[in-house]
């Protein structure tokens, strides 16, 4: 049996109010995909219909479910009320619905009993004790648990580094109204962990408070999937392939219907040269979450690696028309262009990846100008060379840029910077086809030495 959890609708006069109903379907998304047999749809794809007018039957097919369960959240004073249904996506019947009237300080009493009515619904044979299965964490107060709820929110935007930084701050909060709850320190975990892909940060400085906040989840709670698979990811960035593995297969089994973990198992098995496998894991991922762009850009590029490339473009630009300005995407379909000779979608992709990265236009196009052949090389190498101290680009990404313009030198100068630095982006450096000339040479192979990918 599948299902999706919708984003309940705020119906209260304060829109400010409008994160509480993101929240409350998070927490009961997260609590059904504990129940085993129940598929559940992540809550990036689920959420991406909030606000559009689409039919039950049409949200249903998209996502592949044959359940879906949608409500509405109205406050009045110290007063909350909860309407439920779920709705059989086949024939659009409501299998069941409820309503509840509750003071807000019993909102985690509310969300459980909501969980156990869908369970009951949908008559799902659990296994073990019912109420384990489906506790969800939480706060001791609710002031903590609305707070985790604004960083969630934050942090499921991606994107501008000013967005995760918001996500950090209400992380922070939450932990200082309550220093016990486990899910705001994964929450600070994932923040930081993902920083560095979207902000020019230190990794190592990044990766440091992440992994702090990730042990002290676990320390409060050894059985949250979500810090797991934080763990894995920082261990991943860190280079420590074993434990980064291992970290990814207990959160998976903690939670198989978690598909960051997903995700992040099948970028390591990317970068590792395990193609077969990371297509399965990252294709794992995209059944569970579709709709999230990320998830669509790895799906991509482990079909990329394993030579299938086709799929890869088709996938990619998927990815896209869901987030026109995803940076890896971009950076990753300008270079697989140029890999194919397709100049002209290698140029224009190019420029759209710079500009994604509010990097200034005229020095990069002489750039890729230089790359697709429309301008000397020479001409080119030079206007690199100028930005170098000024773009923020990634060390990996000067790295690509002389690679592709025929500066072997230069590009092994960067991915040498970028390997003592420990680049985010390194992780790919094994199996990129740009820098395939340069496996027989000696600084390219202690730069694979040291990331420890072969």
């Amino acid at each position: 049996m599948s299902i999706a959890v919708l984003p309940f609708q705020n119906l209260s006069a304060n829109p400010d109010n409008e994160y509480f109903g993101d929240g409350l379907a998070e927490e009961l998304l997260n609590a059904l995909a504990k129940v085993p047999d129940l598929q559940v749809a992540a809550r990036t794809s689920s959420f991406s219909f909030k606000g559009k007018s689409e039919t039950i039957g049409s949200i249903g097919r998209q996502l592949n479910v044959g359940a879906i369960l949608e409500g509405s959240v109205r406050h009045s004073g110290t007063r909350i009320r909860i309407a439920a249904q779920l709705i059989n996506v086949s024939d659009g019947f409501q299998l069941w619905s409820e309503t509840y009237d509750r003071e807000l300080t019993d909102i985690f009493t509310v969300q459980d009993a909501i969980a156990r009515a869908i369970v009951a619904a949908l008559k799902v044979e659990l296994l073990g004790d019912i109420g384990s299965q489906l506790a969800t964490r939480h706060a001791a107060n609710v002031e903590a648990y609305n707070l985790y709820l604004r960083g969630r929110y934050q942090w499921h935007q991606r994107g501008p580094a000013d967005v995760l930084d918001a996500a950090i701050q209400y992380f922070e909060q939450a932990i200082e109204a309550d220093s016990s709850y486990a899910l705001a320190y994964a929450g600070l975990a994932d923040a930081y962990a993902v920083l560095p892909t979207y902000a020019p940060v230190s990794a190592r400085e990044a990766f440091d408070r992440a992994h702090a906040a990730a042990s002290k989840a676990l320390d409060l709670d050894s059985t949250l999937a979500e810090a797991h698979a934080s763990l894995g990811y920082i261990m991943d960035n860190r280079w420590e392939w074993i434990g980064a593995e291992q970290a990814y297969r207990r959160a998976i089994a903690l939670n198989p219907n978690y598909a960051t973990a997903h995700q992040w198992y099948g970028e390591l098995l990317t970068w590792t040269g395990r193609v077969e496998e990371a297509v399965s894991e990252t294709r794992r991922a995209y059944e569970l979450d579709p709709l999230s762009p990320v998830i669509n850009v790895m799906y991509a590029e482990a079909l990329y690696y394993a030579d299938s490339l086709e799929a890869a473009l088709r996938q990619m630009k998927q990815a896209l028309e869901l987030s026109p300005n995803i940076t890896p995407a971009l950076r990753d379909l300008a270079f697989w262009y140029l890999a194919e000779q397709r100049l002209d979608e290698a140029f224009r992709t190019g420029l759209r990846w710079i500009e994604a990265g509010d990097h200034e236009r005229e020095p990069f196009q002489q750039v890729w100008e230089g790359i697709t052949g429309a301008r000397p090389r020479a001409e080119a190498l030079d206007a690199l060379l100028a930005v170098e101290n000024s773009a923020n680009l990634d060390p990996y990404d000067y790295a690509l840029l002389y690679a592709a313009l025929g500066n072997d030198d230069k590009a092994l100068d960067w991915l040498e910077t970028a390997a003592e630095q420990k680049s985010t982006f390194m992780r790919l450096v094994a199996v990129q086809k740009l820098f395939a000339d340069f496996r027989s040479q000696p600084r390219f192979r202690a730069v694979l030495s040291a990331t420890g990918l072969y």
